[in-house]
């Protein structure tokens, strides 16, 4: 199991409705999702977890240079990535949890909720 598949779980994502989202060097958005109803679309099919009930499969999107791409906006306008970030981040949400992660790090950091 891989940390966006645990971050799932973690997040209750076996829920209806629900939705991960993690970024950092990359990002990845993953849901669950009926394997015979995928088409290929330009979203993976993997399984995120397996139980007594069998596998749980998702569908997942990636971005592999989320990290780098912030880094290189910050640049071009001349600021920090950490002042684009808070410019980003919206009021607060009852179900937004932001986990955040060095772009250096492929490691998932702690979760704690933003401010505005």
């Amino acid at each position: 199991m891989g940390d966006s598949h645990s971050a799932l779980f973690a997040h209750a994502g076996w829920r209806p409705g629900q939705v991960k989202a993690t970024f950092g060097t990359g990002s990845s958005i993953m849901s669950l999702g009926d394997a015979a109803s995928w088409t290929g679309g330009g979203l993976c099919l993997t399984v995120a977890w397996e139980d007594e009930h069998g596998p749980a499969h998702a569908l997942e999107g990636n971005i592999r240079s989320t990290g780098a791409t912030l880094t290189w906006l910050a640049n071009l306008l001349d600021t920090t990535p950490a002042a684009i970030r808070r410019a980003g981040l919206p009021a607060p949400a009852k179900a937004c949890t932001w986990s955040p992660r060095s772009a250096a790090s492929p490691r998932p950091g702690g979760t704690t909720r933003p401010s505005a």
